[in-house]
């Protein structure tokens, strides 16, 4: 996936490599090859002392899960980033921001001056979908940063 996203095989030696990790590992993000221990078959690098584990974020219920759905429909990732993560200057992540169901359903259907400077389009979703995108965009919210 990250070579057709473009991205270009790195050559560091060792010592280069153990930093680019320590540094991207306390960004704080997850993925699913955290797990896994690098291609030259060296073991994955211990958490730096004094830092608290990274918690996983709890399982997506069903509404949040139907929202993801509509997230993804209405394409909102083009602007928030995938996940709500890494948004743009007119359009921010939304994760890690804490916004309640009852911020995010007026956001949606009373958009600010600055949402429409911003490019955000008029969403015109009621009833259960857009229940089901508060209930996402307020779980990823409540993340920080973690993908889901």
């Amino acid at each position: 996936n990250m070579k057709a996203a473009g991205m270009v095989p790195l050559t560091l030696n060792a010592a280069d490599m153990k930093a680019l990790v320590s540094y991207v590992s306390s960004l704080g993000g997850t993925s699913s090859a955290t797990a896994a221990a690098p291609a030259s078959g060296a073991a994955a690098p211990a958490p730096a002392k004094g830092k608290a584990a990274a918690t996983a974020a709890p399982a997506m219920n069903a509404l949040e899960s139907k929202g993801e759905a509509s997230f993804k429909a209405h394409r909102c990732a083009d602007c928030h980033g995938g996940n709500g993560v890494a948004g743009t200057a007119a359009a921010p992540a939304l994760a890690g921001k804490n916004l309640t169901p009852a911020v995010v359903t007026t956001m949606l259907q009373h958009p600010t001056a600055r949402m429409h400077q911003g490019g955000m389009p008029p969403i015109s979703v009621g009833g259960e979908e857009l229940k089901a995108l508060v209930a996402y965009v307020s779980y990823i919210s409540a993340s920080k940063g973690n993908s889901q």
